[in-house]
């Protein structure tokens, strides 16, 4: 049973398929402020209702790994548009491992006027780097109230959920190993290849 009061909830590693209890239990949080997803699938059908039901809701956290799928990597706008589209008032976000495109984030910067902080290490599918001199200033072009950018190709040094991702099995330690090193960062396309070579190993 979900409180009416509930301000923040967590939720790690739940491999059910939750998909109506999502949206059961977030109409119970009117006064939901926080949201953290770790390892655990969540529909856009819940994040849309999370945008009709949790008026409070500041901080949404979803995070996860691109190879935690069997039918992943693949480019996934639907969580991302999702957001942009029905939290607006988001002040704090936070997608490591979020498989979306540069379309799902201009929609989350064209929907979202009101985020401070913005998380995207991991997201491997973005292009924001290749060629840009300057992707952090791009990203607060479309969104003069962001103060705190974090890139794709960040370090997870210091990230709270970084063992349940880098831990994940073997092939994640070898794939994120390089975020705790800034000078073995290999470019983007090396890196959506050794995914797409990933995936075909289940």
């Amino acid at each position: 049973m979900v409180s009416s009061k509930l301000r923040r909830l967590e939720i790690s590693c739940c491999y059910e398929d939750p998909y109506e209890s999502w949206i059961e239990a977030l109409k119970k949080c009117p006064l939901l402020e926080e949201l953290s997803i770790c390892l655990t699938d969540i529909p856009k059908e819940a994040i849309e209702t999370s945008g009709r039901c949790c008026p409070m809701l500041k901080t949404l956290k979803l995070n996860d790994n691109p190879l935690r799928n069997r039918e992943f990597p693949r480019v996934a706008n639907e969580r991302a548009i999702a957001i942009g589209e029905n939290l607006c008032e988001l002040r704090h976000l936070e997608l490591i491992g979020d498989n979306m495109s540069n379309i799902g984030l201009e929609v989350i910067l064209d929907g979202c006027r009101h985020l401070e902080s913005l998380e995207l290490r991991a997201c491997f599918y973005l292009d924001l780097e290749e060629g840009d001199p300057d992707p952090i200033g791009k990203i607060k072009c479309l969104d003069n109230n962001i103060e705190c950018v974090k890139l794709p190709k960040d370090s997870l040094s210091g990230c709270i959920y970084r063992e349940f991702l880098y831990n994940y099995d073997d092939r994640i330690k070898t794939f994120f190993g390089f975020l705790d090193d800034d000078d073995k960062l290999p470019n983007m396309e090396e890196l959506r290849k050794t995914l797409a070579s990933l995936s075909m190993l289940e």
